[in-house]
């Protein structure tokens, strides 16, 4: 039975694997409400240099779930909440940030490389 983020959040200090924390995550409800949109906002463009606007993916997704009621984004789920690392976030998941630190001894480059998978040659994010 799938859990929510909360319950996740409290079985944390219960983790003390890679493989125990991806089980964990496994476990957290990915379900979305019957006649629901689901949006990821990924990477869309960057800025160009000074003067320029980035193009951020879930602004437009933020957008579009604020003004049509059947879409949803990624953020709004239980798995989207447990997973919220961004440090710009008022949601952020400390507990998700120190358990990874406590991981991968701080290492920024295998943290993402466990959660949005490793870089080829060209930049792009392969999943593992």
């Amino acid at each position: 039975m799938a859990i929510t983020a909360e319950a996740a959040m409290a079985r944390l200090a219960d983790v003390h694997t890679i493989d125990q924390l991806t089980a964990l995550i496994d476990s957290i409800d990915v379900e979305v409400a019957s006649g629901r949109t689901l949006l990821y906002s990924g990477h869309l463009a960057s800025s160009q240099g000074i003067g320029s606007t980035a193009i951020k993916s879930h602004d437009v997704a933020l957008s579009l779930a604020t003004n049509y009621p059947h879409v949803q984004i990624i953020d709004e789920l239980s798995i989207g909440k447990f997973l919220d690392i961004n440090p710009g976030s008022a949601r952020i998941n400390e507990l998700l940030v120190a358990k990874l630190d406590e991981l991968f001894a701080s290492n920024e480059e295998k943290i993402l490389a466990y959660l949005y998978g490793t870089r080829d040659a060209d930049g792009n994010r392969i999943a593992n």
